[in-house]
């Protein structure tokens, strides 16, 4: 399942049913749904009126930008577009907010600007409030995470195992190891130009603390699925996935990932962010006959000349 890098959105707990993604569950009091909130802690809050329109609204992981776009032009209003975005938040990737971008500038040079510029004023600004509101946990499971990480460079290595916020909730696990990684990827982009032995030492106590943060068993049993399958895509590990899932979701988990990734700086997370733009497409390609141009990062850009830079995650280094 990949609903644990979705976070929480609190409707009203008094009419409000909870939704898991790919599992619907009907909670019968307060106490009962609070207490599944708390100890699962990515659970979604979906309005029971949604709950009976979520196979309408859901839409499938091959609809192309323009299809989204095309169905958030149905949205009536703030509410509707807001409830869209949460049970489709894979799809709004940044190449949607281009493409929006893009669909308002020419508007404004139609006889219709008013009207057309402003209705795509308002599914940009939705789009944007409801992934803020949807990546809330997210944003802050990852400043937490890259501050663990330099805090573990300045300690003992085996400190890792002693954390007990690292292992304390799934998407704290898993952001942790989307930073770590991100680091890792960096660095090995780097020393393929440049040699420095104190660069290759923090490199080395790297890959240390990730040795030993996917040798604990409370960290595997906290990582999704298709962080996994993205582990050993990218790692060349062999780590089992315990529980059975579909295809479907390993793709939407992916996607999911992505669209949120692109919307981080992309001078810290632009080389795990391709990385992972590949083996979607590669899983897009071998399981559904989909293919994707590569890296399918946006559809709306120029394309300047590539420019060699490194990731800002490089700047992690041992203290002197």
């Amino acid at each position: 399942m990949y609903f644990f890098l979705r976070p929480n959105i609190d409707f009203n707990l008094q009419n409000a049913k909870v939704h898991c993604f790919g599992n619907i569950s009907y909670s019968n009091s307060i106490t009962e749904r609070k207490r599944n909130k708390i100890s699962i802690g990515c659970l979604k809050m979906v309005q029971p009126n949604n709950i009976e329109n979520y196979k309408t609204l859901k839409l499938p992981i091959n609809t192309s930008d323009d299809e989204v776009i095309s169905n958030l032009q149905k949205c009536l209003n703030k509410n509707e577009i807001m409830n869209f975005c949460s049970i489709n938040r894979e799809l709004l990737s940044y190449s949607i907010l281009s493409r929006l971008t893009s669909l308002k500038l020419k508007s404004q040079q139609d006889s219709f600007a008013n009207e057309q510029t402003g209705k795509i004023e308002l599914i940009i600004k939705n789009i944007i409030k409801a992934n803020s509101c949807n990546d809330r946990s997210n944003t802050q499971a990852m400043i937490q995470s890259e501050k663990l990480i330099k805090k573990f460079l300045d300690q003992p290595i085996n400190s890792v195992t002693d954390e007990p916020e690292l292992k304390s909730s799934k998407i704290k696990t898993t952001w942790f190891w989307i930073i770590l990684s991100s680091a890792l990827i960096s660095w090995e982009e780097k020393l393929k130009q440049f040699e420095n032995k104190d660069d290759n030492k923090t490199y080395k106590n790297l890959l240390e603390i990730k040795k030993i943060f996917m040798e604990d068993n409370s960290v595997l049993l906290n990582l999704p699925n298709e962080i996994v399958y993205l582990e050993n895509q990218i790692f060349k590990s062999f780590i089992p996935i315990k529980k059975q899932q579909s295809t479907l979701e390993y793709v939407n988990g992916v996607k999911l990932l992505i669209s949120q990734l692109e919307m981080l700086p992309s001078t810290s997370y632009g080389p795990i962010l391709k990385k992972i733009n590949l083996i979607y497409c590669d899983l897009l390609q071998n399981q559904y006959g989909i293919e994707l141009k590569k890296p399918n990062l946006s559809q709306v850009r120029f394309v300047p000349e590539e420019l060699s830079t490194e990731s800002k995650l490089v700047e992690i280094k041992l203290r002197e």
